[in-house]
C-alpha cells in the first residue's frame, strides 16, 4: 500500500485496503472513512510523498526499546494507524497513539484545506459566462470498500508456474509474526498438495541439510557473481557477502526450503533461498505450523502455501 500511495494510484491503494479489510479488526466504516482522508491528501504531492516517508520516520524517531517493540509490524499498519486516528497494531505495540491521534487531527484539517484548494481549481476551470454552473464534485473512486475473500490475496497471477511446477495462484500472502499481521509482497502462493513425510526420512534428508547442503549451498551463491551483484544492491556488506562465501549464513538471515522437508520438498538449491528472519522467515514457518500441524502422518491435505522465489527474499534485502 506505501507504493501505491508514494505513486499517487488510488485503485490500487483501494484494491489494497480490501484486502486488508478482510483480514482486519477495523470495520468498513473506519477504513472507508480513512479511504476517504486519503483521497483527498493524495491530491497534493508533497502530501503524498509526506505519507509514504511517515511509517519510516516514525520508527526512527522512536528508542532503541520501542523500535524493539514495533519488530513485526508492518509499515501500512502504521499509515492505517494514523488514518484512523492512532488505533490499532501499530499504535499499541509502541504506546504511542496519542502521538498517532494528533497527527490524524492535523491530516483531517489538512483534507479539508485541500479540497477547499481542489474545489476551487475546478470551479474555476469549469465556469463560464454562457454556462453558469458550479461542478462541485470531484472524480474519484468509489470509496466503499468490499473485503476481499481469498487469503492473502490482492493479485491474481494465472496460467505462472514455479520453476518446480507448482501453479502460482497469488502474489502476496498475509501471515502472523508475533501475534500480527504481516503482509508478504512478492511471493508465490502456490497450490500443494501436503502429504507430511515419514520421520525417518524427514530426519535423513534434515541431517545431510544441516552437515553440508547448507553450506554448499551459500558457497554456490557466492561464486555466481551475478547473484553477488544482487546481493550488494540489496545492501549486503562485504562482511556478509564473505560469510556466505565461507559458507556462512548472515546474522539475521536464514537458509529456507521453498518446499518444505516435512511436504515432499528436497535439498535441491532450486529450493532452496537465503530469506530475512524478521519477519519473512518467522511468518512463513508459522503459516506452515499453522496449516499442517493437524494433518496426520500418510494422509493428503489440499493447501495453498507461500513460496519465496529467487535466491533471496525479499529481493531488496535489508
Amino acid at each position: 500500500m506505501i507504493d501505491a500511495v508514494a505513486s499517487g494510484d488510488k485503485q490500487a491503494v483501494k484494491h489494497e485496503l480490501e484486502t486488508i479489510l478482510a483480514f482486519s479488526q477495523k470495520t468498513t466504516s473506519a477504513l472507508s472513512q480513512a479511504f476517504e482522508l486519503l483521497l483527498a491528501l493524495m491530491g497534493d504531492d508533497e502530501t503524498r510523498s509526506a505519507l509514504a516517508r511517515f511509517p519510516y520516520d516514525y520508527i526512527e524517531a522512536h528508542s532503541y526499546v520501542d523500535k524493539e517493540r514495533l519488530t513485526g509490524v508492518m509499515a501500512f499498519e502504521i499509515l492505517l494507524a494514523l488514518l484512523t486516528g492512532g488505533t490499532g497494531a501499530a499504535a499499541s505495540a509502541a504506546s504511542k497513539s496519542k502521538h498517532l491521534a494528533n497527527a490524524h487531527r492535523s491530516l483531517v484539517e489538512t483534507a479539508e484545506i485541500l479540497k477547499r484548494d481542489q474545489l476551487n481549481k475546478t470551479i474555476s476551470h469549469t465556469v463560464s459566462p454562457e454556462q453558469p454552473k458550479l461542478i462541485e464534485h470531484i472524480a474519484k473512486p468509489d470509496a466503499t470498500l468490499q473485503p476481499g475473500t481469498t487469503r492473502g490475496v490482492t493479485t491474481q497471477v494465472s496460467a505462472k508456474k514455479t520453476s518446480s511446477g507448482h501453479e502460482i495462484l497469488h502474489n502476496e500472502f498475509i501471515g502472523t509474526f508475533r501475534g500480527q499481521k504481516v503482509l508478504l509482497k512478492d511471493i508465490d502462493v502456490v497450490k500443494l498438495n501436503y502429504k507430511r513425510r515419514d520421520r525417518t526420512a524427514y530426519g535423513e534428508l534434515r541431517k545431510k541439510f544441516d552437515s553440508s547442503i547448507r553450506k554448499n549451498y551459500l558457497k554456490s551463491m557466492a561464486e555466481d557473481p551475478n547473484i553477488v551483484k544482487a546481493l550488494k544492491a540489496a545492501g549486503f556488506s562485504e562482511k556478509q557477502i564473505q560469510m556466505i562465501k565461507n559458507g556462512y549464513v548472515p546474522k539475521g538471515y536464514n537458509v529456507h526450503h521453498k518446499i518444505p522437508l516435512d511436504d515432499g520438498g528436497t535439498n535441491d538449491f532450486d529450493n532452496l533461498i537465503l530469506i530475512r528472519n524478521n519477519s519473512e522467515h518467522y511468518t512463513i514457518t508459522n503459516a506452515q505450523r499453522e496449516l499442517t500441524s493437524k494433518i496426520p502422518y500418510g494422509k493428503s491435505v489440499e493447501i495453498e502455501f507461500p513460496v519465496p522465489p529467487g535466491f533471496l527474499y525479499p529481493p531488496k534485502g535489508h
